[in-house]
C-alpha cells in the first residue's frame, strides 16, 4: 500500500515488502505477546521490525548496539557475544553449509532465550525434526519457526 493508504487506515509506518508486512501481522496477531524473536535474513536486515511493527521483545538486534554502549554496559557486552555468533553464522569460512548455518542459527536463538524465528532461510520438514522446531507460519518469502528448548 501507499503511504497516504497507510495514513488514512491509521498506520503511520507501512512497510512496503507485502510478504514481510503478513509475516509482521502474523507475529502481532498470533504469537504470544512474551514471545521473544531472533531473526535471520539473507540480507542481514536488522529485523527490528519485529519489535516495533510486530510488537514483541527481540533477544537480540544489531541496532541496539547504540543504545547500549550509553545505557547499560553488562548488556552490551551479551550484545557484542551474540554479534560475533552471527558473524560466524554468516561467515562462509565458519559456517560454509547451508546445514551448520541453520544449526548455529537455532543454537544462537535458544543460547539467547528465544522462542521464535523470522527468517528467509529455507528450513525443509527434515531439517525441522532435526533441530526440534516447527514452522507456525510461511509465505513466499518469509517463515516463522516456534523454537523448543530441549536443553534445559
Amino acid at each position: 500500500p501507499g503511504v497516504l493508504q497507510c495514513w488514512s487506515r491509521g498506520q503511520f509506518i507501512c512497510p512496503t515488502d507485502t510478504d514481510y508486512a503478513d509475516a509482521l501481522a502474523h507475529i502481532r496477531n498470533d504469537t504470544p505477546e512474551n514471545a521473544k524473536f531472533v531473526v535471520f535474513l539473507t540480507n542481514r536486515w536488522s529485523g527490528i521490525e519485529v519489535r516495533y511493527l510486530g510488537l514483541r521483545p527481540m533477544a537480540y538486534a544489531y541496532k541496539d548496539r547504540g543504545q547500549l554502549a550509553f545505557t547499560n554496559l553488562e548488556a552490551l557486552q551479551t550484545w557484542y557475544y551474540f554479534l560475533r555468533r552471527e558473524n560466524a553464522i554468516y561467515s562462509r569460512n565458519i559456517s560454509p553449509t547451508l546445514d551448520l548455518q541453520q544449526e548455529r542459527m537455532i543454537n544462537f536463538a535458544l543460547d539467547a532465550e528465544a522462542s521464535y524465528m523470522l527468517t528467509d532461510f529455507s528450513f525443509p520438514p527434515a531439517v525441522q525434526k532435526k533441530l526440534n522446531i516447527t514452522s507456525v507460519y510461511k509465505n513466499k518469502t518469509y517463515t516463522i519457526l516456534k523454537l523448543y528448548n530441549m536443553r534445559k
